[in-house]
């Protein structure tokens, strides 16, 4: 399995993807496949994962990964 560190604004529907949050000092972590759930008026994506985590970036702790599960090691 191979993990790529992409932004949010590099997400894609179908993306496997990995959030990391960092919440008063404890870390946060949720899997799933990405899809659209709406967009802002301003045309911005919001997105969710099918395990029903809305993706969101607060701050620099919070990081967004693409797993590609056929690929070997991990990248950042």
């Amino acid at each position: 399995m191979k993990k790529t560190k992409i932004e949010f604004k590099d997400i894609k529907a179908g993306d496997l993807i990995e959030a990391v949050a960092v919440i008063n000092g404890i870390k946060y972590t949720g899997t799933g496949v990405a899809f659209e759930k709406s967009k802002t008026k301003q045309g911005d994506s919001e997105w969710q994962t099918s395990e029903g985590g809305t993706i969101t970036i607060e701050d620099d702790e919070d990081t967004i990964y693409r797993v590609d599960v056929f690929g070997e090691g991990e990248d950042d």
